[in-house]
């Protein structure tokens, strides 16, 4: 007989993924243009001095890509019967290059292992939900990103490493997922407006989840430092 815990957890399951259908039916694009403004205002603001300062980039260049991804948001380059998007794709898919040559204290072998990893994951993850819609816990728009920007957080916490990690991860796995989505008979579309809120959402997850891995490190290694203090 079902108790009133399984009953509970069957009402908040059908209640997040009601409000996630929501949120994603009204969504074009939304969570990536958040994710524009809010870089813009962080750069303003001098919120992400420490990250111009380890990439060794200006504020200047920072507007310049934030207002040229949202202005060619709607464009598309037809590419040999493919249509690859220019702000929703290729404006991040630079970001990740130029971050991942430019980033100090971090290895660029190891950041571009990470990315590939993160990035075989999201694609098996997209194929294997797309092939079991019953194994999703939530809407694969919500799953994936969340998944990846976990992921992307455990692997490279330190030095602003999961941004280039995870911008890259997303640009190296888009193409390799849509040539499988093409093989079903679905449009042939690099760059799309899920693609981009995807990517706002897990580079979000990334940055909250390094937040709390490095917080977690720090204290275990704190801790074991006192107790050699006190051994």
């Amino acid at each position: 007989m079902p108790c009133v815990r399984d009953y509970f957890r069957t009402g908040i399951a059908i209640l997040v993924t009601r409000l996630s259908e929501s949120v994603m039916a009204v969504t074009v694009a939304f969570f990536y243009y958040v994710f524009l403004w809010v870089v813009l205002v962080g750069t303003w603001s001098g919120w992400l001095d420490g990250f111009l300062r380890e990439s060794g980039l200006a504020r200047g260049h920072v507007y310049l890509w934030a207002v040229g991804s949202a202005l060619t948001a709607p464009w598309h380059l037809p590419v040999d019967g493919w249509r690859i998007g220019v702000g929703l794709y290729a404006a991040p898919l630079l970001a990740a290059w130029v971050l991942w040559a430019r980033l100090r204290n971090t290895d660029p072998l190891y950041m571009l292992a990470a990315a590939l990893l993160v990035g075989m994951m999201r694609t098996l993850l997209l194929i294997l939900l797309a092939r079991d819609p019953v194994l999703a816990v939530l809407p694969p728009e919500w799953l994936v990103p969340l998944a990846a920007g976990t992921l992307a957080a455990f692997v490279a916490p330190s030095a602003w490493q999961w941004v280039p990690v995870m911008l890259l991860a997303y640009g190296v796995s888009e193409p390799l997922w849509q040539w499988w989505a093409a093989a079903q008979g679905d449009v042939r579309v690099i760059g799309n407006q899920a693609y981009a809120d995807g990517l706002a959402v897990a580079v979000a997850t990334a940055t909250m989840a390094a937040g709390v891995v490095r917080a977690v490190r720090q204290g275990i290694s704190g801790r074991l430092r006192w107790k050699q203090r006190i051994s």
